[in-house]
């Protein structure tokens, strides 16, 4: 994906260089850094599920996979993905061996630096599509923006370094991706009042009530749109549905209870709202590929490798 320059291929060395050895061992791993992660996978598998931020993901080696709502998006060595909606996601390792690890970088978008960029940058940048769009891209990677991220590993290594230039490195990533092809998709759900971003509201209003029902009409009302038109907006973005945006938002924190919480599935299903255990996990098998607590065992044993 995308044309390889001398200076991508030196900075991917580097990448994979660093990566490997911050990450000896498959898993996830955080950083000094706030918002930046790293991932390190050896077998085709999935590599996370929960709710995802709006976010931007590097592959660094191998290929993995992005999944939103019915969306799919594969992204290899020398692309990213962005998401620019809050979103249920799972992300597969497609290629990947021991000797031959999937490595990626995810790093969280920060929208008070972005929309202070976004009134600082180029007039030329600022036109907004009027149109919903997908929350879910891909670019093909630029120097100078691997070249950000490569600085920004590097300085969370050090505590002084991490504290006094990450947010300097951050804030020139946002702007890289404001200035790049992705730019106005950015600016399209940053922009107040546009469509993209009134769903963005939605849907952080569902995130933050997920365990309570919700009425399609009052959050068609929070948009500021009438009911069939937020349905047909919601569903360019999210790719689904309100209502099984609602549905998956329930499954991914049921299933986040289980894991980071030890609770049991029975309290799970009662907790993000399910009277029926029987739908529970009928719903669960068909989401997640597995009963609510086989996938929470598979998952335990994965972690514990």
């Amino acid at each position: 994906m995308g044309d390889f320059t001398a200076a991508l291929e030196h900075d991917y060395a580097l990448l994979r260089k660093r990566l490997l050895m911050l990450m000896p061992r498959p898993g996830r791993k955080g950083t000094g850094i706030a918002g930046l992660t790293l991932f390190r996978g050896e077998r085709a598998a999935r590599l996370e599920s929960g709710f995802c931020p709006p976010s931007l993901g590097v592959t660094v080696q191998g290929v993995q996979e992005v999944r939103m709502g019915t969306e799919t998006l594969t992204c290899a060595l020398g692309g990213y993905f962005l998401t620019c909606v809050g979103m249920p996601c799972s992300f597969f390792v497609r290629e990947a061996g021991p000797q031959q690890p999937f490595l990626s970088v995810a790093l969280e978008l920060d929208e008070k630096v972005l929309t202070d960029l976004m009134k600082e940058t180029v007039t030329e940048c600022r036109a907004v599509p009027p149109a919903a769009e997908s929350g879910l891209h891909s670019a093909a990677m630029a120097s100078d923006l691997l070249g950000a991220f490569l600085r920004l590993i590097e300085a969370g290594c050090d505590r002084e370094r991490a504290r006094v230039l990450g947010p300097m490195i951050i804030r020139e990533i946002h702007y890289y991706l404001l200035t790049g092809p992705l730019g106005r998709s950015l600016r399209n759900f940053y922009t107040p009042g546009s469509l993209c971003n009134q769903i963005a509201q939605a849907t952080g209003y569902m995130r933050a009530h997920c365990r309570e029902r919700l009425r399609m009409d009052a959050l068609a009302r929070l948009a500021n749109m009438a009911e069939s038109t937020f349905s047909r907006n919601f569903r360019k973005v999210t790719s689904l549905s309100p209502l099984q945006f609602h549905k998956h938002l329930k499954l991914y924190e049921a299933r986040r209870l289980m894991l980071s919480e030890c609770c049991s599935a029975a309290n799970a299903c009662s907790v993000v709202g399910y009277e029926s255990s029987q739908q529970f996990s009928r719903e669960y098998k068909r989401l997640f590929g597995s009963p609510p607590m086989r996938d929470v065992l598979q998952e335990s044993s994965m972690q514990k490798r």
